[in-house]
C-alpha cells in the first residue's frame, strides 16, 4: 500500500509567519519537537501492526492517517497518545542533557498537544474513551477554543502577541474540516 503525502496551503502559511516572527532563530527547535512527535505516533502504528495510509501536514500540524489488522479503540488512544508521550520523553533526556530550549519547546508543543480538541491528540484520544458524536467531546473543544482566543486576544491587546487567536482560529478551521471529514464529505 503506498503513503499518501500530502502538504496543506495552511502549513505554508503558517511556516512563513513562523520564519517572518522568529527573531530568534527558534523555528527549527519547534519543528524538530514536532518531527520526534510525530514519529512516536508512526512507531506506534508500527508497534500495533498498522501501516501508515497518508500523512498531511497543515497548520494544525502532522495528520497521520493508518490501518490496523485489528481495528480497536485501545490501539487508536494508545497511538494518539504516543506523539506527546514520545515528544515529552525525547523534552526530558533533552533538559538532562542540558538543552533547555530543545527541552522547553518539547513540554510546550506536546502540551498543547493534549488539548481536548480534534484534530490534536487530545481530542483523538477524548474521541477513542468517549465517541466522536458525544456532546462532552464538543463542549471540552468549545469551551477550549474559546478560551485559547480569549488568552490570545488578552496577549494581544496587552502585548501585541496575537499568536493564541490566529492559532485558535486556524484550529476552529481544522476542526470544521475534520468535521466534515467524519460526516463523510472528504473521507480519506
Amino acid at each position: 500500500m503506498s503513503t499518501r503525502f500530502h502538504i496543506d496551503d495552511s502549513f505554508w502559511c503558517m511556516l512563513a509567519i513562523l520564519i517572518f516572527l522568529d527573531a530568534d532563530g527558534i523555528a527549527p527547535v519547534f519543528l524538530l519537537s514536532a518531527a520526534v512527535h510525530e514519529f512516536g505516533h508512526l512507531l506506534m502504528v508500527i508497534l500495533c501492526g498498522g501501516s501508515v495510509t497518508s500523512f498531511r501536514l497543515s497548520a494544525a500540524g502532522g495528520m497521520l492517517r493508518y490501518q490496523l489488522s485489528k481495528p480497536s479503540r485501545w490501539d487508536d488512544l494508545m497511538i494518539a497518545a504516543s506523539g506527546s508521550l514520545i515528544g515529552l520523553l525525547f523534552s526530558v533526556v533533552c533538559g538532562l542533557l542540558g538543552l533547555p530550549l530543545l527541552a522547553g519547546a518539547g513540554i510546550l508543543l506536546n502540551g498543547f498537544n493534549l488539548l481536548p480538541i480534534s484534530p490534536l491528540d487530545g481530542g483523538r484520544m477524548l474521541e477513542c474513551l468517549l465517541d466522536e458524536t458525544h456532546p462532552l467531546v464538543h463542549l471540552l473543544a468549545a469551551t477550549t477554543l474559546l478560551l485559547l482566543f480569549v488568552s490570545g486576544a488578552y496577549a494581544g491587546i496587552q502585548h501585541n502577541g496575537w499568536g493564541l487567536c490566529l492559532i485558535a482560529i486556524l484550529l476552529v478551521m481544522e476542526r470544521r474540516l475534520d468535521l466534515q471529514s467524519v460526516c463523510g464529505h472528504d473521507k480519506i
